[in-house]
């Protein structure tokens, strides 16, 4: 992972986006359905998948020498207290880029969409059926 990680943050650059109307400069905007467990860059597993909220994390690529910062975070297992990373829950997530087109990783995919979206969770989208265990 960490290796992973390294060659992404090498070989990309941060981009310009208001999130929730906040300017930003993200290397990396993740929204994950459910929220995600264990707090920090690599979560493992989610204890609900319909609490109707996102997981939302983001790397700030404002601060001074974020790269180095979150790759030692992750070295040192000390990136839930990093200033780099942003982690949240929320209902919603408005993105707003300065392009108009925008190709973006949805479920591993890579897909074009406008240059403004809302990611939200659609409660009625996932059906789960559970085996009865009688």
């Amino acid at each position: 992972m960490v290796i992973g990680l390294i060659h992404t943050l090498r070989r990309s650059h941060p981009h310009e986006m208001t999130v929730d109307g906040e300017p930003r400069t993200l290397w990396l905007l993740f929204a994950g359905n459910g929220r995600y467990l264990p707090k920090g860059f690599a979560p493992t597993h989610r204890p609900s998948l319909d609490d109707g909220l996102l997981d939302v994390r983001m790397i700030d690529g404002a601060v001074r020498f974020a790269r180095t910062r979150i790759v030692l975070a992750v070295l040192t297992r000390t990136l839930r207290w990093s200033r780099v990373l942003d982690a949240r829950a929320a209902s919603q997530v408005h993105v707003s880029l300065p392009e108009d087109q925008v190709r973006i990783s949805v479920d591993g995919e890579v897909r074009q969409l406008p240059g403004e979206f809302v990611i939200r969770v659609d409660r009625r989208g996932l059906v789960v059926y559970v085996p009865d265990h009688r």
